[in-house]
């Protein structure tokens, strides 16, 4: 649920039923960012795209709907 609401950016009351309750789904998503378990699998995920030569580390963008100018 917490992957399918991130790949579409739909409400979390609007998660469709087969996830279960969206509090549910929410409050893992919540647990999981403060217990920082999404900058781990991050992290695992950076360095196996790394390890496979996946990531140009030269590259980065900065998005300026976030950050002022």
């Amino acid at each position: 649920g917490v992957l399918f609401w991130a790949s579409t950016g739909i409400q979390w009351r609007d998660l469709p039923e087969r996830f279960g309750p969206w509090q549910t789904v929410y409050e893992r998503f919540r647990r999981w960012r403060d217990d920082g378990t999404w900058a781990t699998l991050l992290g695992a995920l950076l360095r196996s795209a790394d390890r496979a030569g996946l990531v140009d580390w030269s590259l980065f963008c900065v998005d300026a709907t976030t950050v002022r100018a």
